[in-house]
């Protein structure tokens, strides 16, 4: 009985232990054109997303470094900006991202089409001088493309090559240690509360065949003990589903 309980104990703990950390994409830097206004849309609404996209980009963590349009514009001399305003193609924002010495370039645009806003990013690989990636969404007002933006994003760098294991919001790397804690104490409880409560049924058909009271009071009491293992665990149990659930949304 005591070795069980050990044993039961312990589970927990190999639960936790967490798995080794899967190889991590390397990380390449990202030169980021500030979002253009399309076809009525204003310029303090372009400017607004433009920093909310960048936000967005840096807390992904996908990207070695995340260069913002004000940064592009102080890294390039007047000439190679004269040639940014008429940059729409390929070839040429791969000949800036050249210029700029990083691998990768996205050229944000937001238009009004039907009354409707359409978010367009796309990134360009420079060494190959094609799109890399492209993703869209399509918001019927301010509010709603505000909060679809970071959709949008997660998209393009699913397309990209699927998420960075951290594009997820920070925490505990989605609480994989705390799944694994309640997955863990879950299973402990299960076999707790079925060992416990089979015991005490046991022991309870051997009081009622006891022929003296000697062995009924032996076998009462293993069965109080056995019943106690048995509560312990589906408290075990309840409490691993409790840290399991709130891992899955937090």
């Amino acid at each position: 009985m005591a070795g069980f309980l050990s044993f039961i104990l312990c589970l927990p703990i190999f639960a936790a232990e967490p798995t080794a950390p899967a190889a991590e994409t390397k990380l390449q830097g990202i030169a980021v054109f500030d979002l253009e206004p399309i076809n009525g849309v204003s310029a303090d609404l372009a400017k607004l997303l433009t920093e909310s996209l960048l936000t967005r980009l840096n807390k992904s963590r996908y990207f070695e470094s995340v260069v913002g349009g004000s940064d592009i514009r102080a890294m390039l001399d007047m000439e190679q900006q004269k040639q940014v305003l008429g940059c729409g193609n390929e070839q040429c924002l791969a000949e800036l991202g050249g210029a700029l010495g990083v691998p990768l370039m996205m050229n944000p645009t937001l238009g009004l089409v039907g009354g409707r806003f359409v978010l367009n990013l796309k990134v360009i690989a420079v060494e190959e001088a094609k799109a890399k990636a492209r993703a869209e969404g399509v918001f019927d007002n301010e509010g709603d493309l505000l909060s679809g933006l970071p959709k949008v994003v997660d998209e393009l760098l699913a397309e990209m090559g699927g998420k960075h294991p951290s594009v997820a919001e920070p925490g505990l790397k989605r609480n994989g240690p705390l799944k694994w804690i309640g997955i863990g104490s879950t299973l402990t409880g299960v076999v707790a509360a079925a060992y416990g409560f089979s015991q005490a049924q046991e022991a309870y058909e051997a009081q009622l065949r006891a022929p003296t009271d000697f062995e009924r009071d032996r076998h009462e009491k293993d069965g109080d003990s056995a019943q106690a293992v048995g509560l312990v665990g589906s408290a075990v149990l309840v409490g691993g589903l409790v840290v399991w659930g709130l891992s899955l949304i937090m």
